[in-house]
């Protein structure tokens, strides 16, 4: 039976919780004092947001002090934290994403938390009132169910994945074999792909040796008129201003191409959080009491998703003054990141995750490098057998991988 691995906080990059099945009951929060730590790729715009609402969580539990600590990208959070999972070391909450909780896994490292969330214990706060350690029936039907659902993504290159789930075509399992994705059908779509490639009508990342925003912003003869991004990337797709205070142009956002208006998938993924084990319990119910007051805060969400271009996810936001007169405010040029986020919650409907178990992040890696090669399989060669070729071998590097 699947439970939840996590509770989205962010979006299209987001903050979580992961856990497993129990059924052991949570102890309240006896006021201990306790320091916990995470680790995050924040800048320094949000972590702005973050002190507030850290200042904010300590009014009401001033005996839990909380420490957090930049550390680069995500993968150097997931490589930092596997090496200190080993000593015992690892923070009470890291950015994660859910390959890499399969990961932390192997280790029995990550806190089972279905027990916190089902909890019905009664917490005081300083200010003598209370609630409930767990999630009300209201604050989980808050939850966009797409991104809620994200966090039940645990078994033990993005367009590659996406048109997988729009053609109904394999990619990877969580139960054996995991690795699905060599079939006819995902070989016709990539040499399609390769064609159009061939013809100059589109280019990746790595095929153009930067990130193609420059393209889709370039002003210049050689430019794209359609880019794919994240809602956080919005202004990244903005052209500069003219000498005269002017944007070039307008931009426009819409939903992703879709292979099937019946089947409409959108891949929903960012960071989560874990909370880890940790041998003082109340250390865990602190990590979980903070995690919940930044997910189930709508005044959190609200600055949080204006100052980064992250989804909220949770749907009372929209009550928010501030964040509904943002909204308001959508439009191609200064607040384009306001267009992003409203596009993205209008297509809430659509959005999938992937299975994530041990290797499922290999396999993300040699989709992401097959595409390309795909794409590059020269004229004058026999393209469907250098194509099946590739794929072998992608999926022989997944199994090497386990």
């Amino acid at each position: 039976m699947k439970k939840i691995v996590s509770l989205l906080l962010l979006l299209a990059m987001l903050l979580s919780v992961c856990c497993f099945a129990t059924a052991e009951t949570a102890p309240a929060y006896d006021g201990s004092d306790v320091t916990i730590t995470f680790y995050h790729t924040m800048g320094s715009n949000l972590t702005t947001v973050l002190d507030t609402y850290i200042e904010e969580f300590n009014k009401l539990y001033p005996n839990i002090h909380v420490q957090y600590t930049a550390v680069g990208s995500y993968d150097d959070v997931r490589d930092q934290v596997s090496t200190e999972i080993t000593v015992g070391t690892q923070p009470n909450i890291a950015y994660c994403y859910p390959d890499h909780v399969a990961l932390y896994n192997l280790a029995k490292a990550v806190q089972t938390l279905d027990k916190y969330i089902d909890s019905d214990a009664v917490v005081t706060r300083a200010d003598g009132s209370t609630e409930i350690l767990g999630l009300t029936a209201e604050q989980k039907a808050d939850f966009i169910e797409g991104y809620y659902n994200e966090g039940m993504e645990y078994g033990d290159g993005n367009w590659f994945i996406t048109m997988t789930e729009q053609l109904n075509t394999p990619y990877t399992s969580a139960a054996e074999p995991h690795f699905q994705f060599n079939t006819p059908e995902n070989q016709a779509f990539v040499k399609q792909f390769r064609e159009w490639y061939q013809e100059g009508y589109l280019t990746t990342q790595k095929l153009y040796g930067a990130y193609t925003s420059g393209l889709f912003t370039s002003t210049s003869e050689i430019r794209s008129y359609m880019s794919i991004g994240s809602s956080a990337g919005a202004t990244y797709q903005r052209p500069a201003k003219d000498a005269d205070g002017n944007y070039p142009f307008e931009v426009g956002i819409a939903t992703i191409p879709q292979a099937n208006a019946d089947n409409r998938k959108v891949i929903s993924q960012g960071p989560s959080l874990c909370i880890f084990k940790k041998a003082n319990e109340q250390e865990v119910i602190a990590s979980w009491l903070f995690v919940k007051f930044l997910t189930t805060n709508v005044e959190f969400q609200a600055e949080f998703s204006m100052a980064s271009g992250y989804v909220p996810v949770i749907k009372s936001v929209a009550e928010n003054e501030a964040y509904a007169d943002f909204l308001s405010k959508a439009d191609g040029g200064n607040y384009v990141s306001a267009l992003s986020a409203k596009v993205c919650l209008e297509q809430q409907d659509a959005y999938y995750t992937s299975p994530a178990f041990n290797g499922s992040s290999t396999a993300r890696d040699e989709v992401a490098a097959l595409l390309p090669a795909c794409l590059t399989v020269p004229d004058g060669s026999d393209v469907d057998a250098e194509i099946n070729k590739l794929f072998e071998k992608a999926i022989e590097a997944c199994e090497y991988s386990l």
